[in-house]
């Protein structure tokens, strides 16, 4: 990896969603009429169905005069031969693939979406189409997901490139009669036109892509995942195993692959994703269900949401609304934004990104990052790289109602129950040096089950000698675009706040930050603050970074972080301390917290992985009397069985505020809690088991449940 830390985003899809596409938001009939573009791809598609059906009429007369014939009976009969539809049959693989004859559930032509993993790492989805033969892939999307270095022409339908290694060549091309000749490895075969069909990709077999990659697989029909192995190891694999060794390279990684236009647009078909829903209840008085002078307590209430997306005017429009019977419009949300690879946005300013409407202010100094509010963003940091290797913010949209919970390296961390916002926010969560690999899993109210992965690779500074990052938003605090959610009523809560911050590489090891916030609140005297940092690349050693910040009032606030790894755990030490001012004295107070972290993988090549992560943090006030102690143990453990995780917290040393408590209030006693998650899906039945617990100073349950959910 290079030294600036690295974004991939995979999304995995655990249910097949149907989303309805509306092609205007103001005059939907008018844009179909309007937009020549829809009516030629609906001819297209129509074109293409009538293709199909042709084809596979085709298909079956041929088969019915084959079965007439004693010898293609005799052939049919026979074993399936090793090398399909190829000119060669010295070709080998070493996991050969099931049939797919006969007892598959799915009828020819049928249209799936796989969850495809490489030798036991899921990766995403795959859209397939079921054939007589087994079933059939996108080569492009193919060699996409699997990170082999090949380009795919559709056009002239060709590829040329490489796989697993480079003496592993691969190429393509079509030959005059329509046959694809297929060079890979040193050997030859051959695909005849009936084999494989050209649309927005070339859609090929799965045996003859496993051949040609000397690949095995598995389907799982039941499930719908495909299992795809090799006796060599992925791209994917290799980058995991130099992550997680402790002598972490920074050589600079090369791109293989082109980039795939996909520029904005001045109108796009919105994109809607809608959830509706309605209960009414009844309620007879359990005191007297027979008492008829009671009238029953009845109750109807209904309350929807709304998801959407489209280009407008080149950017990309996210919209969210929601309401209920009481209120038709109780929350919306609006947000544009444009990014571009070349920072080519706003002229000389060159940024890479920008936003406006309700965006996320910049974290200039220490605290928390603040939730959405009304106003604009802009920075020139690269696309898909962070802006900060201390910490990130995982944020997305999301329907009311829904749970998410956020894994990290395999541990549970963190969790958002039944959100209500359209929106998911997990700011400021702290990065360790090396792999971060986050999941976060969905569970809709009707039983819908999806996941998304980010991973983050630390290993350097942001910033190389010479490089300069900036970030910048100007915000109304406490406003939306629309202004139906109050975020904040207190006047002295509300106001402008400017923040900005520059990062600049003093040399590739040696990288110095600068930070300002100012915030003209509606009532109260204007705050603000400057701020001062370093980071250090220390190699194989770790990375060593310093912030300091004073603030309107010259009280001052530091932090001290190292980071290091040594091979599967990491290590985070962190030193802060606060001066503030006690709000009824005036008297000027100092916080110090310290805190350790290691988090790392045990036994990953056993059939029973443990992830595990182990947090200390102690926070001291001498002046006021406060002591706060905690140490978290956390475990997750993946199975056959399932997944199991488990978190411990044990608390000491905690002391009341002397200010706003009773003098004679004692210290109170030590506390150890803990909760407890099972999850495991069997086949179409999702399972869920939780608890939390107490188990000092007394052992009880404070509370259970369990989710099964079908997928009809």
């Amino acid at each position: 990896m290079g030294k600036k830390p690295g974004k991939t985003a995979v999304i995995q899809h655990r249910k097949t969603t149907i989303t309805v596409c509306f092609l205007s938001v103001f005059f939907p009939l008018n844009a179909v009429a309007a937009d020549p573009r829809l009516v030629e791809a609906n001819n297209n598609l129509q074109a293409i169905f009538k293709q199909i059906k042709q084809k596979y009429a085709e298909h079956d007369a041929e088969q019915a005069a084959l079965a007439a014939q004693p010898a293609a009976a005799e052939i049919a009969a026979a074993p399936l031969p090793q090398s399909h539809n190829s000119d060669t049959t010295n070709t080998h693989f070493f996991d050969a693939p099931p049939s797919t004859d006969g007892g598959s559930r799915f009828s020819a032509g049928e249209e799936l979406i796989l969850e495809a993993s490489t030798n036991g790492v899921p990766i995403t989805s795959l859209f397939a189409i079921k054939t007589e033969e087994g079933f059939r892939l996108g080569l492009s999307d193919f060699v996409q997901i699997v990170e082999f270095p090949i380009v795919v022409d559709i056009a002239n339908t060709s590829a040329e490139g490489w796989f697993l290694s480079e003496d592993n060549t691969f190429r393509m091309p079509r030959l005059s009669d329509g046959r694809l000749e297929v060079n890979a490895n040193g050997k030859t075969y051959h695909v005849a036109p009936d084999d494989y069909t050209v649309d927005e990709d070339v859609q090929l077999e799965m045996a003859d892509i496993a051949r040609w990659f000397d690949l095995g697989y598995t389907l799982d029909e039941g499930n719908l995942l495909l299992a795809i192995t090799s006796q060599s190891k992925f791209p994917a694999e290799l980058r995991s195993a130099r992550s997680d060794n402790k002598n972490i390279t920074t050589a600079a990684s090369k791109s293989v692959l082109p980039l795939k236009e996909s520029g904005y647009k001045a109108f796009s078909p919105p994109m809607f994703d809608v959830q509706m829903r309605g209960q009414h209840i009844e309620q007879v008085s359990a005191a007297s269900p027979a008492d008829q002078s009671t009238p029953p307590y009845k109750d109807s209430s209904a309350n929807y949401s709304i998801l959407a997306s489209h280009d407008l005017a080149y950017l990309n429009t996210e919209l969210f609304l929601a309401g209920d019977n009481d209120d038709s419009l109780k929350s919306a949300r609006l947000t544009m934004s444009r990014q571009s690879e070349s920072a080519d946005l706003l002229g000389p300013l060159h940024a890479t990104e920008y936003a406006f409407g309700d965006v996320t202010p910049v974290n200039a100094g220490l605290g928390r990052t603040q939730n959405l509010t009304r106003g604009l963003s802009l920075g020139n940091t690269p696309v898909n790289q962070l802006a900060d290797n201390r910490k990130v913010n995982i944020t997305g949209e999301i329907q009311n109602g829904w749970d998410v919970e956020l894994y990290r390296n395999g541990v549970l961390i963190d969790q958002r129950l039944a959100t209500s916002e359209g929106r998911y926010e997990f700011n400021d969560v702290q990065l360790d040096y090396g792999s971060n690999d986050f999941e976060l899993i969905f569970y809709g109210p009707q039983g819908q089950r999806e996941t998304k992965t980010e991973s983050y690779i630390v290993d350097g500074n942001t910033v190389l000698a010479g490089q300069g990052m900036y970030r910048f938003s100007l915000v109304e605090v406490g406003k939306t675009v629309f202004n139906v959610d109050q975020i904040q009523d207190d006047p002295t809560a509300q106001g402008t706040m400017a923040s900005s911050v520059l990062d600049y590489g003093v040399t590739d090891w040696l990288a110095v930050s600068a930070g300002t916030s100012i915030f003209e609140p509606k009532l109260g005297d204007t705050q603000h603050f400057v701020a001062l940092g370093t980071s250090a690349s220390m190699g194989q050693a770790g990375l060593l970074s310093a912030r300091v910040l004073q603030n309107q009032d010259s009280l001052i606030s530091s932090n001290l972080n190292f980071r290091t790894r040594f091979w599967n755990t990491s290590y985070t030490l962190d030193y802060a301390e606060a001066e503030n001012e006690t709000p009824i004295t005036g008297d000027i107070t100092t916080t110090n917290t310290s805190s350790a972290t290691m988090s790392g993988q045990l036994f990953m090549g056993s059939p029973v992985p443990i992830s595990f992560q182990n947090a200390w943090q102690r926070t001291e006030n001498k002046e006021q009397g406060l002591r706060d102690e905690y140490f978290q143990n956390a475990i997750g453990i993946g199975s056959r069985i399932g997944y199991f995780s488990n978190s411990l917290t044990l608390q000491k040393d905690v002391t009341a505020n002397p200010l706003f408590t009773p003098t004679d209030q004692p210290i109170l006693d030590d506390q150890l809690s803990g909760s407890f998650q099972y999850r495991k899906s069997f086949g179409r039945l999702h399972t869920r088991l939780f608890n939390s617990y107490v188990l000092k100073p007394e052992s009880k349950p404070l509370a259970y449940g369990g989710i099964l959910n079908y997928s009809w």
